[in-house]
């Protein structure tokens, strides 16, 4: 069975605050895997961008999946759907 981690899709995937702690998002969009160290990067609703150790993730997220990810998609996070620009 895929973990949580495994099941992360880039810009497709929503992380929902499981635990009351004010220093993280309480949504977060999946933007990338910081390389060579077990972080990952996503984007808040404001725009800003937080570095996230995985352990963390798995203990104070849980993914938000099918339609109502699309729709949190949409009201946050309009632009995630288009590629990062490169240089």
């Amino acid at each position: 069975m895929a973990t949580m981690l495994e099941k992360m899709q880039t810009r497709r995937t929503v992380l929902k605050r499981t635990r009351p702690r004010a220093d993280l998002p309480a949504l977060a969009l999946y933007v990338e895997t910081v390389a060579g160290q077990p972080k990952r990067k996503v984007l808040d609703t404001d725009g800003k961008e937080h570095v996230l150790d995985e352990t963390l993730l798995q203990s104070q997220y849980k993914l938000v999946t099918g339609p109502q990810a699309k729709e949190l998609i949409d009201q946050h996070w309009p632009k995630a759907k288009e590629e990062p620009k490169k240089g």
